[in-house]
Formats: structure tokens, C-alpha cells, sequence
């Protein structure tokens, strides 16, 4: 019998600011740049993320905490300069680019222009083949580095151009469309849907004509998607606007990407903090024990979170199509028995960057 732990009330920021400004240390490589996170998928396959894409994330979050006064054992400019260095090559994807771009618009953002230059012939051709997450991301850098370092006519179009991607991609449910390379175009992970939201966030604050109208339509699907646990389901079908698959459910996600998108989607009164509303507060809850293993993911004493709860994989290929079949017959998955999930404790930098970037200051 699987014991449930007794849920803390509250996870003050300042716990996610220890936990990522503590461990990323020995996550960096003693060439500047961090390692590249070897993730299961569904209890089997590993997907590799690249050195570039979590060092941009990492430096993201580093950044906002330089800006708000915390101190970190990471050199900032030795990062920055790895990272650029790395970001000229041709396995770079335009998501990287636009990763660090919103990094290098805080850091310093003298190669903005540089980096900014690199986008537009990868997304020429193929564009319709981006993931939602790499969209999301070149948008957002792409409106920080107009914040930041000043709207100039060859960014300011570039701007435009990605925006007008972006939100192309709305669909009647709310959603926005997604290509990613392991799954169907109808099928989206959540974490694709909330870095748009991020990103609408930004279009919006910068004027782009049609992002409210898709902000808020998102916004309104992605809450009535949220389970009664807390969470928000891993994978969903766009285009119905329903979920397709519970799990995997990805820890940062809940904690750190989900705050960022909501909380930059309302207006916060002053004395109150993002996790005040029910939505964050619920999916921290979910990480805090309310999920179906009912465990603590975020391990304040170690100074770590685990990466995700995962379905066990099933042996054999048929095993694997009936279990689809029947989540597409019925409509909606079937809730998972406890007994098929496992947990993937895996410490990544680009968790500790996306925790940074979500709370450290708040």
C-alpha cells in the first residue's frame, strides 16, 4: 500500500532560488557550458536536450537573479561567453537562437543583432515544422531584445514576422498547433502550450495587433485543462482542445513554466504574490504530494526536484497500440493505476534555469 505524504502548505520562492543556485554548480562543464540532460520518455527511450539549449536557459535564470541581487558561485560573463561561441554552428535550432537571444538582451546585449541574423534562414523554410516550444521561445527573445536594446527596423521585422507564426497557430479549441519530432501534428506536450503563453504575454505588452484575443483564448483552455489533482496533463490534442495522454507529467513544468505563463497572464494586486493564485498555487500542490504517487518532488533538505512522474513502459508494440487505442476510443485517457507510473529523479540544468527564471525575485 503506497503511503501519501502529508502536503506542505507552502513553497516560498526563495526555496526554488536555493535549490537551483545550489546545484547548478555541479552541473557546469569545465568548458563554461552545462551538460546535456539525458531524459526518459514514457520509462524507455532517452532523448538528449543540448549543451547550447540548456545553457541558454541556465543563463536566462542567472540573469534574473543577478537583477535582483542573488549571488551565484556561475560566472555570468564566462557563461555568456561560451555560450555564444557555441551558438554559430549548424546544429543550432531556431529555438536555441531565440533562447539565447532573450538571454543576451539581459547579459549585455551588444551580439543581439549578430545572433538575430542567424534566425531568418532557418526559419525560410520549414517553419511550419517548428515545434510550438521553439516558436514560443524565439518570440519571447525576440520581445525581450525589444525591450531591452531598442527596437531596430531588421529586428523590429523579425519580430513581426515570428509574432505573425505564432499566431497563425490558434486553433478553435483555444490551443495553438504543434509539430514536434517524436508525435503527431494534432498532439502537443503542455509545456509547448505554456511557453506560448509566456510568449503571448510578451506580443501583448509589446502592442502585436491580434495577441490578446490569442492570450486569452489559450489561457481560458489551458485552465479548463488543469486536472482536479493540480496538474496539468502531459500531452493534449490541440485541435479538440482535450488531453490525449495524463502522463508523462514534467515537475518543472507545474512549478516553474505554468507560474511563468499564468502569472504574466493576470494582473497581480500589489501584496500579492503569483503563487497567491488557485492555478499556481494547485499545480505546486500537485508537486508537493497531491499527484497519483502521492511523493514530494521538490526535496528542500537535498536541494533538489525530481524531473517527472512517467508511465511505465509496456512491453511489445501491440500492448503499447491497445493501450492508445483505448484512450481514443473512450474519448479521454484512463486515469493511470499508481502501479504504472514511475519516477524520473533526474536533476537537469535547464530545470534549475526555468526554476530561477520563474521565481528568483518574486
Amino acid at each position: 500500500m503506497r503511503v501519501k505524504q502529508v502536503l506542505k502548505s507552502t513553497v516560498e520562492p526563495a526555496v526554488f532560488e536555493r535549490i537551483a543556485l545550489t546545484r547548478l554548480p555541479e552541473l557546469q562543464k569545465a568548458g563554461g557550458l552545462f551538460k546535456a540532460a539525458e531524459l526518459s520518455e514514457g520509462g524507455g527511450d532517452r532523448t538528449t536536450v543540448s549543451e547550447l539549449r540548456s545553457s541558454a536557459v541556465v543563463l536566462l535564470g542567472l540573469t534574473r537573479a543577478d537583477e535582483v541581487g542573488l549571488e551565484s558561485e556561475i560566472s555570468i560573463g564566462s557563461l555568456r561567453t561560451a555560450l555564444l561561441a557555441a551558438t554559430y554552428g549548424a546544429e543550432i535550432t531556431p529555438g536555441d537562437l531565440g533562447l539565447a537571444i532573450w538571454a543576451e538582451s539581459r547579459a549585455d546585449g551588444s551580439a543581439v543583432g549578430e545572433l538575430a541574423g542567424e534566425i531568418g534562414p532557418r526559419i525560410e523554410t520549414g517553419q511550419a515544422k517548428l515545434p510550438l516550444e521553439q516558436v514560443a521561445w524565439l518570440a519571447s527573445g525576440l520581445s525581450e531584445a525589444r525591450f531591452r536594446v531598442g527596437a531596430g527596423g531588421e529586428l523590429e521585422g523579425l519580430l513581426e514576422r515570428v509574432a505573425g507564426i505564432l499566431l497563425e497557430r490558434s486553433l478553435s479549441s483555444g490551443l495553438l498547433s504543434d509539430v514536434h519530432h517524436r508525435i503527431g501534428s494534432g498532439m502537443s506536450p503542455v509545456g509547448g502550450q505554456l511557453h506560448a503563453l509566456a510568449a503571448l504575454n510578451r506580443l501583448v505588452k509589446a502592442d502585436l495587433p491580434g495577441a490578446a484575443s490569442v492570450r486569452d483564448a489559450l489561457l481560458e483552455s489551458l485552465l479548463e485543462l488543469q486536472r482536479e489533482d493540480g496538474g496539468w496533463p502531459g500531452v493534449l490534442d490541440a485541435r479538440a482542445g482535450t488531453i490525449i495522454a495524463t502522463y508523462p507529467m514534467l515537475t518543472v513544468n507545474q512549478i516553474a513554466v505554468a507560474p511563468m505563463a499564468l502569472g504574466g497572464s493576470r494582473e497581480v494586486n500589489p501584496g500579492e504574490g503569483p503563487d497567491d493564485w488557485p492555478p499556481i498555487r494547485q499545480a505546486i500542490d500537485w508537486a508537493c504530494g497531491r499527484n497519483a504517487l502521492g511523493f514530494d518532488l521538490i526535496h528542500e533538505r537535498e536541494s533538489r526536484i525530481d524531473h517527472a512522474i512517467l508511465p511505465r513502459r509496456r512491453l511489445g508494440p501491440i500492448g503499447r497500440s491497445v493501450g492508445k487505442a483505448t484512450s481514443r476510443l473512450r474519448g479521454r485517457p484512463q486515469e493511470p493505476n499508481p502501479d504504472d507510473l514511475i519516477l524520473d529523479p533526474a536533476l537537469t540544468s535547464e530545470d534549475m534555469g526555468w526554476l530561477l527564471e520563474a521565481w528568483a525575485g518574486r
